[in-house]
C-alpha cells in the first residue's frame, strides 16, 4: 500500500486545541472543494490524538493500520475517524494494544469529510 505523501523532517504540529472534529467540521459547512483548499494547509502537518486502540491489523511487513474502537473516538468523538498507518518499529509497539488508551502521533496525509488519515504514526508515551 502507498499513501500519498512524503515524511517530514521537522516536525510542525497543529496547535493542541485543534481537534479533529474542528478540521474536518468544514466538510459540513462548504463544498466539497471549498473544504479540501480550507483544510490543505495541515496536509504535512504533525497531529497529536487520543482514543482507545482498535483493529491494529499489519497490511505488510512493515506497514500497519490501526483505528481508535468504535465509540470510543478521538478524545470521544465517535464520528470522526482516524485511520493511522504505521510503519518500522512503531508496529511492534502495537502488539497487544488492542483495546488500550493510546496517543498517538502522526503526520496527516489525507483529509475528507469525517475522516482523516495520518500515516508515520508512533505511540507517545509522554505526560
Amino acid at each position: 500500500m502507498r499513501l500519498r505523501g512524503r515524511r517530514t523532517k521537522v516536525r510542525e504540529f497543529l496547535p493542541p486545541d485543534l481537534l479533529p472534529d474542528d478540521i474536518v467540521a468544514v466538510f459540513d459547512q462548504m463544498s466539497l472543494a471549498d473544504a479540501r483548499a480550507q483544510t490543505e494547509p495541515y496536509r504535512g502537518c504533525w497531529l497529536r490524538v487520543r482514543g482507545r486502540l482498535s483493529d491494529a491489523v499489519r497490511l505488510e511487513r512493515n506497514l500497519a493500520v490501526a483505528r481508535f474502537a468504535h465509540g470510543a473516538g478521538v478524545l470521544g468523538d465517535p464520528s470522526v475517524r482516524v485511520e493511522m498507518y504505521f510503519r518500522g518499529q512503531s508496529i511492534e509497539r502495537l502488539n497487544g494494544r488492542n483495546r488500550e488508551d493510546a496517543v498517538v502521533i502522526g503526520q496527516i496525509m489525507e483529509i475528507l469529510p469525517a475522516q482523516i488519515v495520518l500515516d508515520f504514526c508512533e505511540l507517545d508515551d509522554g505526560p
